[in-house]
């Protein structure tokens, strides 16, 4: 499934409906968490979904954090592989003119022509919608089907990410500026760690 950032589910839902990529009942739920230091705080979230024809195997939706300041912390956003962020996400469709308007939609971006598809930047992010063939030349691994076929990880420094992954036994391929997890290591999706 592919997440967005929210600041107002409910408009997003209604926006969604509009478009007609929605129709979706918002979902709203609550919890109990805990800080790095153990204490315990409430975190609520709400979310609007959106669905496509052209990506039937991929969910989309986007979030609304409620407590956002006793979620997000930065002792707990550290990463042993060194992860700094997503950077992007890629998508499979045969033919990704037919899943273009949607995602424009839902991303609330324009198209960008890519060879052998689209992009879209959003938030300081790109996702792209390509064909398998564009796919398996990007990555230097074939896709799992269409959909969501690949997230994209800025790493503070390949070489400590690539000795991380051996030392947990996650098998990855280095390619140029890339190490590349593929899709069957990683349950569907390849896991793309790159640098800034």
């Amino acid at each position: 499934m592919m997440v967005m950032r929210s600041a107002d589910a409910e408009a997003d839902r209604r926006g969604f409906e509009a478009a007609g990529i929605g129709g979706f009942a918002r979902f709203d739920f609550a919890r109990k968490g805990r800080r790095p230091d153990g204490s315990e705080v409430e975190v609520a979230f709400s979310l609007a979904f959106a669905a496509s024809p052209a990506l039937p195997e991929t969910g989309f939706f986007v979030c609304q954090q409620h407590f956002p300041e006793n979620f997000w912390s930065r002792a707990a956003q550290v990463h042993r592989n060194g992860a700094l962020g997503v950077s992007g996400l890629t998508l499979v469709c045969d033919e990704p003119d037919q899943a273009l308007p949607f995602l424009s939609s839902f991303l609330n971006a324009p198209t960008q022509t890519i060879p052998g598809g689209a992009a879209f930047a959003v938030a300081g992010a790109t996702v792209e919608c390509v064909r398998p063939a564009g796919f398996a030349a990007r990555y230097g691994t074939a896709a799992e089907g269409q959909g969501l076929a690949a997230l994209r990880i800025v790493a503070e420094d390949l070489k400590a990410t690539a000795k991380r992954l051996e030392e947990a036994g996650v098998a990855f391929a280095r390619r140029e500026r890339e190490l590349v997890v593929n899709p069957t290591t990683a349950m569907g999706a390849a896991i793309v760690f790159c640098v800034a």
